[in-house]
């Protein structure tokens, strides 16, 4: 699907997520943060979680070259431990296109067992957005 086949208020279900013990090792070495292990449960970082979700995201939305990632907001709402299925939500916040570019607003949700456990928010603008 194309950015700017995207609307406001659309929903795109994407492929669950499950992070192993073995990817938070990858992580970790690129970023040296310290492993999280609380009550004997390794939680999973939400920096990684996020990466993840978007990833499958781009994998489903093509972007035209040149897209630039404006910002990006995480609300960690309750701790993701490792081998937990996560769910995946994008809800597209805004779609509008001013002076030939166009802006995404993308809102993920990512569930555990149907609970909310972290939102994030992302902004891009794609340049082109009359020829996309």
């Amino acid at each position: 699907m194309k950015a700017c086949d995207l609307a406001a208020g659309q929903r795109l279900t994407l492929d669950s997520l499950k992070i192993l013990s073995s990817d938070i090792e990858r992580y970790n070495e690129v970023t040296s943060a310290p492993r999280i292990v609380t009550d004997g449960l390794e939680l999973v970082p939400p920096t990684l979680l996020v990466a993840q979700a978007f990833w499958r995201l781009m994998e489903m939305v093509e972007l035209p070259d040149g897209t630039i990632h404006l910002g990006q907001d995480i609300e960690v709402l309750c701790p993701v431990g490792v081998d937990q299925w996560v769910d995946i939500e994008a809800v597209v916040n805004r779609a509008s296109i001013r002076q030939g570019q166009l802006f995404l607003f993308i809102e993920l949700w990512l569930r555990v067992q149907e609970v909310p456990a972290v939102r994030a928010v992302t902004s891009v603008v794609a340049p082109g957005a009359a020829s996309i």
